[in-house]
């Protein structure tokens, strides 16, 4: 046992203190932190809103449009379309929207330039919608109450139900949510370091071999402990970068900006406690068993450049059951 220890000791420190392990472990952290800061930027941009200007023969309608100030600014001064196309030749206007009335019915144009400022159509069509609405209630002597009901859309509730003991448990589309959500990202992960320490452990079988240090080494241990030591060396390491990976969460959660894109109202730890136990179960044994096949895969290669063709066969087979 003592050469066992000796030799997962070894490997462990080795690869460790090595900067590509560093790297490997720093560089989702500094990604992540990347990616926060420039949505954290983005968020701070303001975003301009388009001028426009708007020809209606109703006098209402002009007015309702011109009271609003935040999806875009109506300018007041032009009066007619060859105004418009004027001040949008020079840059000075977005578009113009035109708005005719047949009855109680409207029917709107907008017409901007390909790189104008975008402007809100959506909300254009829900202020022009209620207004369409009252002019047709007053034709049709309806009071505010009856307005409000027909304008009341029916409420749709969706729920998730799952069986435990023969007991139905309620939950909602925001907890099925984050369990796919979590089941995606724990996918990846396990993609990601079956890849990194099957590439790990054939290099190191193979870059021994390569060096002829393996006869020295097989001369005073034999190839079963040596075989084992490296592997849990593997493992070892593997544990380690998680370890790092969870501590670095406990310290992300202690922030506001962390807990503030939780979801308010649900326990996110209790809703992936069965997810991330099954899943960290799978993830050991995926990791341990792909090691062994990358082992024996480094063991039929005699130089450390042939390692990336040897465990081929892994890389199909990791593929397959990330997809599926």
């Amino acid at each position: 046992m003592s050469k066992f220890w000796v030799i997962v000791g070894q490997v462990y420190r080795k690869n460790v203190k090595s900067l590509g392990f560093v790297t490997m472990m720093l560089s989702p952290i500094i990604l992540l932190a990347i990616i926060g800061g420039i949505f954290k930027y983005i968020e701070t941009i303001e975003t301009e809103v388009p001028t426009i200007a708007v020809f209606s023969d109703s006098p209402e309608v002009t007015e309702v449009l011109q009271q609003e100030n935040t999806s875009y600014t109506v300018e007041t001064g032009v009066t007619s379309v060859e105004d418009a196309e004027k001040l949008m030749e020079l840059e000075g206007l977005d578009g113009y929207l035109t708005i005719a009335q047949e009855g109680s019915i409207f029917n709107a144009s907008y017409i901007h330039t390909a790189d104008s400022e975008t402007l809100d159509l959506t909300y254009i069509q829900a202020l022009l919608a209620n207004l369409q609405i009252t002019l047709q209630a007053e034709e049709l002597n309806l009071s505010a109450e009856d307005i409000s009901t027909l304008s009341t859309p029916p409420v749709i509730e969706s729920n998730t139900i799952s069986f435990e003991d023969g007991n139905v448990v309620y939950g909602d589309q925001t907890e099925s949510g984050i369990k796919l959500g979590a089941a995606y990202a724990i996918s990846i992960a396990i993609f990601m370091f079956i890849m990194t320490y099957s590439s790990i452990i054939a290099e190191e079988i193979a870059s021994e071999k390569g060096t002829r240090i393996m006869e020295v080494i097989l001369s005073s241990v034999d190839s079963t402990t040596h075989f084992f030591g490296k592997l849990t060396a593997i493992f070892f390491i593997c544990l380690t970068q998680i370890g790092f990976y969870a501590l670095m969460g406990i310290i992300a959660f202690q922030f506001d900006v962390v807990k503030n894109l939780m979801p308010e109202g649900i326990d996110i730890f209790q809703t992936l406690r069965a997810v991330i136990g099954v899943s960290m179960y799978y993830f050991v044994m995926g990791i341990f068993l792909y090691a062994v096949i990358a082992a024996f895969l480094g063991s039929l290669v005699s130089k450390i450049e042939d390692v990336s063709k040897a465990v081929t066969p892994i890389v199909f087979i990791a593929l397959m059951g990330f997809y599926g």
